[in-house]
């Protein structure tokens, strides 16, 4: 389950984030959480990967951010075996749009200490550039 470790910084842009809550309600995404209003009052990066990755930040309020992140690590190192780079880079990117949301919330909520952010953004990145020299040195 969700674990806030302090309140969440107060909404930049209270607006902001109610589009972003009203645009994730149409792909059928509904939560009272108010990690979200400040996730998505201060940052539109957030807003945005939020709205193109609704199944992640679902999986982050049940699950939480390890669980979002080592499906994103695994979604990337499986682009070793993409058959074009095509294909791969999609594969990339989505991972990085998944990972760069599960860390970034569980940051802003306090989940995770600048450590441990710090030491997760690096295990991704590993898991990014080891699968992408695969797929490489396999084509």
């Amino acid at each position: 389950m969700l674990r806030i470790r302090h309140i969440p910084p107060t909404p930049f842009d209270p607006a902001r984030a109610a589009r972003v809550k009203d645009a994730l309600a149409e792909r059928g995404f509904s939560s009272s959480e108010k990690l979200l209003d400040s996730v998505f009052g201060n940052s539109p990066y957030l807003g945005r990967l939020a709205q193109r990755e609704v199944g992640a930040l679902g999986e982050y309020l049940a699950a939480g951010p390890e669980t979002v992140l080592n499906a994103a690590i695994l979604l990337a190192r499986g682009c070793a075996r993409a058959d074009s780079e095509i294909q791969a880079m999609q594969e990339l990117r989505t991972a990085k749009r998944r990972a760069a949301l599960a860390i970034a919330m569980a940051d802003i909520a306090g989940t995770w200490d600048v450590n441990k952010v710090t030491a997760e953004l690096s295990r991704f990145a590993d898991g990014c550039v080891g699968a992408a020299l695969r797929f490489l040195l396999r084509a």
